[in-house]
């Protein structure tokens, strides 16, 4: 599959912004516990701050899904995410960065950075 190029225009930019704040490791009162220890969650959202902020400036000069995925891993490695219901957190607001820009489907992706390497091959397939 050939990399695609994203429409990106100031009403994703928007979007991007108005979803930053909503980004974040804090319990959801549903299922998620959030991550517990205050000095982890606080540098786990600012990372998530951070890729949205560069995803912000750098996007219209990179429109493309490998761009956005390849920010994504460098913002997930340093997250190192031991607890399954964080990465499932943080795999979820990638969605979302993933649904506004309008890249396609990455179930792929997601699963290998959710699962790792070899047992996301086997989910995915």
């Amino acid at each position: 599959m050939s990399d695609q190029k994203l429409s990106i225009t100031a009403g994703t930019i928007f979007q991007l912004k108005q979803l930053k704040p909503t980004l974040n490791f804090e319990a959801d009162g549903d299922r998620y516990t959030g991550i517990l220890d205050p000095i982890e969650r606080a540098q786990a959202d600012a990372d998530l701050a951070a890729l949205v902020d560069m995803l912000i400036n750098e996007l219209p000069r990179h429109p493309y899904q490998s761009f956005v995925e390849q920010q994504i891993k460098r913002t997930y490695s340093p997250l190192r995410l031991a607890d399954t219901e964080d990465r499932e957190a943080a795999v979820r607001h990638f969605q979302k960065i993933l649904k506004i820009v309008g890249a396609q489907n990455s179930g792929h992706f997601l699963n290998i950075l959710l699962y790792g390497p070899v047992l996301g091959e086997m989910v995915s397939k």
